[in-house]
C-alpha cells in the first residue's frame, strides 16, 4: 500500500492535503513573501524558506504550533521573525545571513530549542533572555558585531557549541566558566590580548579557537584543560610559550601559524599526544628538536621559516605522514628524511636546493613531492620507482623535466 505524501516542495500542492503536511521546502523559489495560507499546514514539523527575498512572516505562523525546524537563511529580515517565537516545540532555528539587529525577549519562551544559528547579522548586544535557553547545544553567532556577551552565559549548561568569530569581544564574562558541557570555542577574528582566565576554567572543551586575534604570549594556564585536544591561535602576535602549557594532557592538534616564534621550549617534548603541529610563518631559524622525541606527530608544517638545517634525529619519526619545509633556507636533505616509511607528502619548495636524489627513496609510501621553485638544475632520476605518487611539482630547472613529465604522464606534474 503506498504511503501518503507527507514532504512538499510546494505550497499549493501541500494545501491539496494540509493534514498530511510534515516538511515543506521553499528554498530557492525567488519568494518575497510567505503566503498566509502557511497556517492552515497545523501539522508542519519543518518548514525550510532559505535562499528567498522575504522580509516578514504572515500571522498565520502562529497557527504552526508543531513546528520543530525553522530555516531561513539568506534572505531579508531586518527583524528576528517573532511569531516563531511562540512556537512552542521549536528545536532549530536558522536565520543566518539577513540583517537582524537585534534578538526579542520572546525568545526565552522556546524552551525546547537546541540550535540557533544567527551567523552573518547585525547583532550588537545580547540580551540575558537568551539565557534562558537552557536546552540549547549549539549556537552561532559568527560575523556580527557583538560587543559584549550576558553575564549569566553560564545557565546556558547544555551547550555544547558556542561559535562568537569576527566580533568586537574583548573579555568574556567569568560565568562562562559554567558552561559545563562545552565541547567547541570559537573566537577567532575578535579584540583579544590575552586567553581569559575563565576559558581555562570550562574543563569540557576539546577545541578552542582563538585565531585572528591580539594575543602575544601562550598561557600556562590552558595546561588545566583536562580534555582539550585541539588549539587554534594561528594569525596572532605570540612571541613566547610559557614552559607550563607544555603539561596539556590531551593535545593532540596545535596551529601556531602566523605569529612571531623563534623558539620553542624544551618542556614541549611533553606534549606526547600532539599529532598535528602547524608553525609555518614564524621565525624559526632551526628545525625544533624537541619534535624528534614526539613519536605520535603525523603533521609537521615549517614552510616559511628561516630554516637551514634538518637533524638526522628526524628519521624517529615513524608515524609522520606530511613534512612541509617549503619557504626556507635549506640546501640540503639528510638521508633521514628517506628513512621516514609513513611519509606520504614532503613539500619543498622555494628552498635552496641545487640537487634531489632518490637514494632509499623508492619503496617509500610518497604520494605528494613538491620541489617547485628551487634551483635544481642536475636531472632528477628515480621518479617513475615512486608507487604511490600522485602529485608532483618539479623545479623548472630541472635538466630532464620533459622527460619526467613523460614517465608521469597519468599524474599531474607541475612545473615552478
Amino acid at each position: 500500500m503506498k504511503q501518503p505524501k507527507t514532504d512538499f516542495t510546494s505550497l499549493e500542492e501541500a494545501l491539496e492535503t494540509p493534514a498530511l503536511a510534515r516538511k515543506l521546502d521553499l528554498t530557492d523559489q525567488n519568494l518575497s513573501e510567505l503566503s498566509p495560507q502557511i497556517g492552515r499546514l497545523v501539522n508542519l514539523q519543518e518548514l525550510h524558506i532559505g535562499k528567498n527575498k522575504i522580509t516578514a512572516l504572515p500571522s498565520e505562523v502562529l497557527s504552526l504550533k508543531l513546528l520543530r525546524v525553522f530555516k531561513a537563511q539568506q534572505n531579508r529580515f531586518l527583524d528576528f521573525p517573532e511569531p516563531i517565537t511562540y512556537l512552542p516545540y521549536l528545536e532549530e532555528i536558522d536565520l543566518r545571513e539577513n540583517k537582524i539587529s537585534d534578538i526579542p525577549s520572546r525568545i526565552r519562551n522556546l524552551f525546547h530549542l537546541k540550535r540557533l544559528n544567527l551567523a552573518w547579522n547585525n547583532i550588537q548586544t545580547l540580551q540575558e533572555d537568551i539565557t534562558w535557553l537552557v536546552g540549547l547545544k549549539h549556537l552561532n553567532l559568527k560575523y556580527n558585531k557583538i560587543v559584549r556577551l550576558p553575564e549569566k552565559l553560564g545557565l546556558m549548561s547544555e551547550l555544547r557549541e558556542l561559535i562568537l568569530d569576527w566580533n568586537h569581544l574583548r573579555e568574556l564574562p567569568q560565568g562562562i566558566s559554567g558552561l559545563r558541557k562545552l565541547r567547541k570555542l570559537s573566537l577567532a577574528e575578535n579584540k583579544f590580548e590575552v586567553i581569559p582566565l575563565c576559558i581555562t576554567q570550562i574543563e569540557s572543551l576539546v577545541e578552542l579557537n582563538m585565531s585572528w586575534n591580539l594575543l602575544s604570549h601562550l598561557d600556562g594556564n590552558l595546561a588545566q584543560m583536562p580534555y582539550l585536544m585541539d588549539l587554534d591561535l594561528h594569525n596572532n602576535r605570540i612571541a613566547t610559550l610559557d614552559p607550563g602549557f607544555c603539561k596539556a594532557p590531551s593535545l593532540k592538534c596545535l596551529n601556531l601559524r602566523d605569529n612571531r616564534i623563534k623558539e620553542l621550549p624544551e618542556e614541549f617534548v611533553s606534549l606526547t599526544n600532539l599529532r598535528f603541529i602547524d608553525l609555518s610563518e614564524n621565525n624559526l631559524k632551526d628545525f625544533p628538536p624537541v619534535f624528534c622525541n614526539l613519536p605520535n606527530l603525523r603533521h609537521i608544517n615549517l614552510r616559511f621559516n628561516r630554516i637551514s638545517d634538518i637533524p638526522s634525529c628526524i628519521e624517529g619519526l615513524q608515524q609522520l605522514r606530511e613534512l612541509y619545509l617549503g619557504g626556507n633556507l635549506l640546501s640540503y636533505l639528510p638521508a633521514a628524511v628517506f628513512k621516514l616509511e609513513s611519509l606520504n607528502f614532503l613539500g619543498l619548495t622555494e628552498n635552496k636546493l641545487t640537487d634531489f636524489t632518490l637514494d632509499n627513496f623508492e619503496n617509500s609510501a610518497i604520494q605528494g613531492l613538491y620541489l617547485g621553485g628551487n634551483p635544481i638544475h642536475k636531472p632528477v632520476f628515480g621518479l617513475d620507482k615512486l608507487r604511490f605518487l600522485k602529485q608532483l611539482t618539479l623545479s623548472r630547472h630541472i635538466e630532464n623535466k620533459e622527460d619526467i613529465c613523460n614517465k608521469l604522464c597519468k599524474i599531474p606534474v607541475h612545473i615552478q
